[in-house]
């Protein structure tokens, strides 16, 4: 990019934020300084990755899984692809995919002598990681990025492996995914059912209305006893296609999350601005006038901060031919769990209908402006402030379950899905 394409670049970023960010009340970075500060930073970098991984950094200050900026596709795949997949569990790294089949469920330890804890240290300075949790599948995307060369060495459990970033991602074997120890009946489309009527739905993703549809299908004809949504993997999309699976269990409107945005009307920014730019002498005198109140001063700092905001509470509600509001329901929550998996969480956990159990999700959720950059990249930022009806925050912190019950590595390594069995007990 060049010097005016650079500051277009940032100066988008910078723009969009201010117009729509909904938590500069909670930021601890001055943003306007912020971007002042990167622009000399910017103008001098060197061109290529240095200056899109400037541009990272500039909007990782907004401390938000759901604001980013994703690199030209020329960029991500100028170093290689990452020749192995991992999955995070606990405090270890699982290669779950790999070329090789020696590779599968060993646990990878560093790469050139290099802590997988420090790659991730690495990563969260351009993409936000939840607590040092990189979401499924940013780590192996950037680490061509982080490590500088095609030929590494990736230390395990095992041995070292001399391993290089190929042009093209070769053919991976998969290591099998846990699964359950406990009978149960197939279904098809991720459903399952188990001993005593406890109908176990999987749920990779909110983007599928058909999909929520086809659970509605197998609740009628299958009248089970429990429902246990499994969650743990589930990338989000539409939280209305999340209000779909929901909606046989409660009656009605129904909703969890308390929201807000931005309000701003460009003749009422004009008008606070001149308020917070009036000199002491200036103000006093409007006071004296009875023209305006304390509180209205008050009021244009919040508006010209960007801290004026239009709270409101999710509402949802969908036709429904299948009604269990009886139904006893449980949510198979992970670190993946993420935006619209997390407002469909929120739905029975703020309204007590339904118990969670696992581990806490991942924290990112809300609405995200896109925008387009110079060569192909991207970036977004977060629109929508969100947390629990009763005012529990979850962004940036996850959601917590009620019944904590991490998987275990070994578990992981010897196929057995303990925490679904556990989950079923549970019900039990």
């Amino acid at each position: 990019m060049d010097r005016t394409e650079r500051m277009w670049a940032l100066s988008s970023l910078w723009a969009a934020a201010r117009e729509v960010y909904p938590y500069f009340d909670r930021l601890e970075t001055d943003w306007d300084q912020a971007y002042r500060e990167y622009i000399p930073r910017l103008l001098d970098a060197e061109d290529g990755l240095p200056v899109w991984l400037l541009l990272c950094a500039f909007v990782r200050l907004l401390n938000d899984g759901h604001s980013t900026v994703i690199l030209p596709k020329a960029l991500r795949e100028g170093n290689g692809v990452t020749p192995f997949r991992l999955t995070h569990v606990g405090d270890r790294f699982l290669i779950t995919e790999a070329a090789e089949k020696s590779l599968l469920l060993r646990e990878a330890q560093a790469i050139d002598g290099v802590s997988m804890a420090e790659l991730v240290g690495r990563l969260d300075r351009y993409k936000y990681t939840a607590k040092g949790h990189p979401y499924r599948g940013h780590l192996e995307s950037w680490l061509p990025v982080l490590l500088p060369g095609r030929d590494h060495v990736l230390e395990t459990d095992g041995g070292e492996v001399p391993f290089a970033f190929p042009d093209q991602l070769p053919p991976l074997l998969k290591a099998p995914e846990p699964e359950s120890r406990k009978p149960f009946q197939d279904l098809d489309q991720g459903f399952r059912l188990f001993a005593g009527g406890v109908l176990c739905a999987r749920v990779d993703d909110m983007q599928h209305v058909d999909h929520a549809a086809a659970f509605q299908k197998v609740l009628a004809e299958t009248k089970p006893r429990a429902v246990l949504f499994d969650i743990r993997r589930n990338m989000g999309g539409m939280t209305l296609c999340g209000a779909r699976y929901a909606q046989p269990f409660f009656e009605g409107s129904f909703g969890g999350s308390r929201k807000w945005t931005q309000l701003r009307k460009a003749a009422d920014a004009a008008g606070n601005s001149q308020l917070t730019c009036m000199g002491p002498v200036s103000r006093q005198r409007l006071l004296d006038q009875g023209i305006v109140k304390p509180e209205d001063f008050a009021e244009a700092e919040r508006y010209v901060r960007r801290t004026q905001f239009e709270y409101y509470n999710d509402a949802w509600e969908s036709p429904c031919d299948v009604h269990m509001p009886d139904c006893p329901v449980l949510l198979l929550t992970g670190r993946d769990t993420i935006s619209a998996a997390e407002d469909f969480t929120c739905f029975f956990k703020a309204n007590k209908r339904g118990g969670t159990m696992g581990e806490r999700t991942f924290g990112s959720t809300g609405n995200p402006y896109l925008l387009s950059l110079p060569d192909g990249g991207r970036g977004q930022v977060v629109s929508v402030g969100y947390e629990m009806a009763d005012g529990t925050p979850f962004v940036g912190v996850g959601i917590q379950p009620d019944v904590p019950c991490p998987p275990r590595a070994e578990d992981v390594q010897t196929g057995w899905d303990r925490t679904l069995d556990l989950a079923l007990d549970q019900l039990a």
